[in-house]
């Protein structure tokens, strides 16, 4: 079965001392029952898990074929452009 996702604007708020010192956005393809407008999410990145990004937006959805491949893409990306 196919999944579908939806493309998503999160922000991410880092906190110190009580105070707001900076706020980390990025768009991220969401599967679409997690991709709610103020949800907070715990999403992994290079086998790493990050806590409390909030989707401020949510987008058009996409197919999991079309996700993969853009995943893909994207990592060839780093590979190439990495020092």
């Amino acid at each position: 079965m196919i999944k579908n996702y939806k493309q998503c604007l999160l922000h991410k708020q880092e906190i110190k001392d009580g105070e707001v010192v900076a706020i980390y956005s990025q768009i991220a393809f969401i599967p679409n029952e997690f991709a709610s407008k103020n949800k907070i999410l715990e999403l992994k990145d290079n086998n790493k898990w990050d806590n409390g990004w909030e989707i401020i937006s949510v987008f058009d959805f996409e197919d999991e074929d079309f996700v993969k491949a853009s995943q893909r893409s994207s990592m060839d990306h780093r590979k190439i452009t990495d020092i």
